[in-house]
C-alpha cells in the first residue's frame, strides 16, 4: 500500500471530493429527496456551493499514490455564513424542477427542525469521508488524527461534529473519544425520514500549554 499523504485541497480536487462525500448518501438525504440518485446529486450541488479553497471551511484530502481516497473539512473560529437560502433553492429547482420542489418542500423543510448549534470556539468537523473500496483501512483514523493535531495546534478547546442519530459511525467516533452531548428530535422530521433526529458529538482537547 502506498504511503498516505494528507494535503490541502485545491480547486482541481473538487469533483473527486464531491464524488467521495456523496458516494453513499445517508438515509436522511435519500428520504428528503425521495431517491438515491437525487440525494447524491443534491449533495454534490450543496458541496459545490462552497469554493475550494476557502477560509470559512478548510478542506484537505488524503491520497494513496495518485488516488484521492479521503476528504476532511473543518471550520474553526468565525464560521461565517452558511449557504444562502436563495442559492439552495436555485439549486433545488434546477435539480427537481418547480413542481418537484413543491412536492418535496415539507420533507426538506423538516430538516431545519433538528438543527443543532455548534459550540463557540469548536474545531468543527463538517465532513470526514473515505472513498468506497478504501474504507476500514485506517484512512479515516489518520484523517481524524490529523484533524486533532490541527485542532490542538489552533488551541481549540474541543472538537465537534453533528450527525444523524442513526449514523453507523457513531460508535467509531465514541471509541475515538467523542461523546454525544446534545440531541435534537422532532416528530415531523421523523415522519419524513424514519430517523429520530440529530446529535452533537464533542471531544474535549488538552491545552497545548
Amino acid at each position: 500500500m502506498d504511503t498516505l499523504v494528507i494535503r490541502p485541497a485545491t480547486a482541481e480536487d473538487v469533483d473527486r471530493m464531491a464524488e467521495i462525500v456523496n458516494a453513499e448518501p445517508g438515509d436522511e438525504p435519500i428520504a428528503l429527496m425521495g431517491d438515491v440518485e437525487l440525494a447524491r446529486q443534491y449533495g454534490i450541488g450543496l458541496f459545490k456551493l462552497d469554493p475550494i479553497p476557502n477560509d470559512r471551511r478548510v478542506s484537505v484530502v488524503a491520497e494513496e499514490g495518485d488516488t484521492t481516497v479521503g476528504v476532511m473539512q473543518y471550520e474553526f473560529g468565525d464560521l461565517g455564513r452558511p449557504h444562502s437560502r436563495t442559492d439552495v433553492l436555485r439549486m433545488l429547482v434546477k435539480l427537481l424542477g418547480p413542481f418537484g420542489v413543491a412536492r418535496r418542500f415539507r420533507a426538506i423543510q423538516s430538516r431545519a427542525r433538528v438543527d443543532l448549534t455548534v459550540p463557540p470556539g469548536s474545531f468543527h468537523l463538517a465532513n470526514l469521508h473515505v472513498a468506497p473500496g478504501h474504507q476500514d483501512h485506517g484512512v479515516g483514523g489518520k484523517l481524524l488524527a490529523w484533524a486533532e493535531s490541527k485542532a490542538m495546534e489552533l488551541d481549540a478547546p474541543r472538537m465537534t461534529l453533528i450527525t444523524t442519530t442513526d449514523h453507523p459511525r457513531i460508535p467509531w467516533y465514541e471509541r475515538s473519544g467523542f461523546r454525544i452531548t446534545r440531541t435534537a428530535t422532532d416528530p415531523t422530521y421523523e415522519r419524513y425520514t424514519q430517523i429520530a433526529g440529530r446529535v452533537l458529538m464533542e471531544k474535549e482537547l488538552p491545552s497545548v500549554d
